[in-house]
């Protein structure tokens, strides 16, 4: 089966994760552009006892290195303003590591081979409409489109840009071009596939030297898998149930749902909803230098039916310019593996 005998509305885009803060009895919750969605003094709420709590914590003491668990940030006083840009819980660290990339269903996954991964945080959800907004409004992001492709000055209902209550759906019907200055605005950048992989499929560090050609090239023997590497981003289920999937011209999901789809690491969105943009060139995994100019898309998406599009494993390409209603992406960057917590 080729990916792209499907319709073309298959992706699953990206988010800022969000934030949440209280102080004196007030919560205050806001995306990683400092968006604010939701303030209890406005609505007359209180914060409940938790967060009041965690309120007065050192934010250090409020992240769970070996979860990820998302936790409230820091506390905001009554005129304190909301901080600008990405906050540190909206995405996921993993250390260095080998691992074993590709496989699966269908041949353009194959061969299974080796790499080596750096120190990298990948998006914790896709980015969202309201995000990719805000870098509009900022000057440095291009309108996304309002169709597809195929289509050009359509319009797909899908698209979600302007649309009222998709503000925290994935941005779709973008260009990998636009995708990139989206996160170069933010001083990431795309993941490459095989961040985007482990991601989805976590693994991670053989723990046996003796299978590595040279033995210097073995990390610290403390980086044992988190967990089994796996075929979907859930486990090795075979479903589309857990991820926004099969629902057609109904669209994309919120960034954040279904809370089934997310990986053991804290990962959220790699099943569905929207396929994802990379920087990598969609080159044959046994001929990685060749000329193309096609780019790597990942996951799965809002129209997909079929559990094997959704491996972890499956890839795709598109030329960089192209754009449908199922793309989006998330961005990654580059981090200190010394900061960085191996997995447990």
């Amino acid at each position: 089966m080729n990916l792209r005998a499907l319709p073309l509305g298959l992706l699953l885009a990206s988010s800022s994760l969000v934030g949440c803060a209280a102080s004196s009895g007030r919560m205050v919750v806001v995306d990683s552009d400092g968006r604010v969605l939701l303030d209890s003094e406005a609505r007359g709420e209180s914060a409940p006892a938790e967060a009041k709590r965690d309120a007065a914590r050192p934010v250090d003491a409020l992240v769970d290195r070996d979860h990820l668990a998302q936790k409230p940030v820091a506390a905001l006083g009554e005129d304190e303003p909301v901080s600008q840009g990405p906050s540190a819980l909206g995405e996921v660290p993993f250390p260095a590591a080998y691992l074993m990339i590709g496989g699966g269903t269908f041949l353009h996954s194959h061969p299974r081979h080796a790499s080596f991964v750096e120190a990298f945080a990948i998006d914790r959800t896709e980015v969202s409409v309201a995000a990719y907004d805000a870098c509009v409004r900022a000057g440095a992001c291009s309108e996304a489109h309002a169709g597809n492709a195929t289509t050009p000055g359509g319009v797909s209902d899908v698209c979600n840009a302007g649309k009222r209550g998709r503000e925290n759906h994935p941005i779709n019907c973008v260009s990998a071009r636009q995708a990139e200055s989206y996160c170069a605005w933010r001083g990431k950048r795309l993941p490459t596939e095989e961040e985007w992989e482990y991601a989805a499929r976590g693994g991670g560090a053989y723990p046996d030297p003796s299978w590595y050609p040279d033995p210097s090239w073995y990390p610290d023997p403390s980086w044992h898998p988190s967990v089994a590497a796996r075929r979907f981003p859930w486990g090795d289920e075979r479903t589309v149930d857990r991820a926004c999937t099969a629902r057609g011209l109904a669209g994309t999901c919120d960034v954040a749902q279904p809370a089934t789809d997310r990986t053991a690491e804290g990962v959220m969105g790699l099943g569905g909803n929207v396929w994802e943009w990379t920087s990598s060139a969609f080159c044959p995994y046994s001929d990685p230098d060749c000329r193309t100019t096609k780019r790597v898309f990942r996951g799965g998406s809002h129209q997909q039916v079929a559990p094997e599009m959704i491996e972890a494993a499956h890839r795709d390409g598109f030329e960089p310019e192209a754009y449908f209603d199922s793309l989006g992406f998330r961005c990654a960057r580059t981090i200190d593996a010394a900061k960085t917590p191996a997995p447990r």
